[in-house]
C-alpha cells in the first residue's frame, strides 16, 4: 500500500489533524496567556501599590506638569484593573482571569473633581 492509498484511507486523520493545526493556537494562546497572568499577578499589585503611593504625592495645579508620566501610568493601571473586572463578570473571559482583581480598587488622582485656582 503506497503513501496516496493509505492517505485515502485515513482522511479522518487528517481532516482532524488539519483542524488541530488551524484551531490549536487559537485554543493554547489564551490558556498559556492566562496562566502567565495568574503567575504575574503579584507583580502586577505591586506596580499598582507603587504607583497608587505616588499618586498621592502629586500636586494640583500648574506643579502637576511634571508629573505628566505618572499620570499616564494612573490611567493605564486603571483601565487595566477596570478591564479585569469586567472579564471577571462574563462567563466566557471569566475563565481565562484570575479573580484577584476584583479586590483591587481604581487608583485615584488627587487633582480629580477638583477646580483649580
Amino acid at each position: 500500500m503506497n503513501f496516496l492509498e493509505r492517505l485515502k484511507n485515513s482522511w479522518k486523520g487528517v481532516a482532524f489533524g488539519t483542524l488541530l493545526g488551524f484551531t490549536g493556537p487559537y485554543i493554547a494562546k489564551p490558556l498559556f496567556e492566562s496562566l502567565q497572568d495568574r503567575v504575574k499577578f503579584p507583580m502586577y499589585a505591586k506596580q499598582i501599590e507603587w504607583v497608587r503611593q505616588a499618586a498621592k504625592t502629586m500636586p494640583c495645579g500648574l506643579d502637576a506638569m511634571t508629573f505628566q508620566p505618572l499620570v499616564q501610568q494612573v490611567i493605564e493601571w486603571n483601565e487595566e484593573i477596570v478591564h479585569q473586572q469586567e472579564a471577571n463578570r462574563h462567563w466566557g473571559t471569566d475563565l481565562l482571569t484570575t479573580d484577584q482583581w476584583d479586590a483591587v480598587q481604581t487608583i485615584p488622582l488627587p487633582c480629580s473633581g477638583k477646580d483649580d485656582p
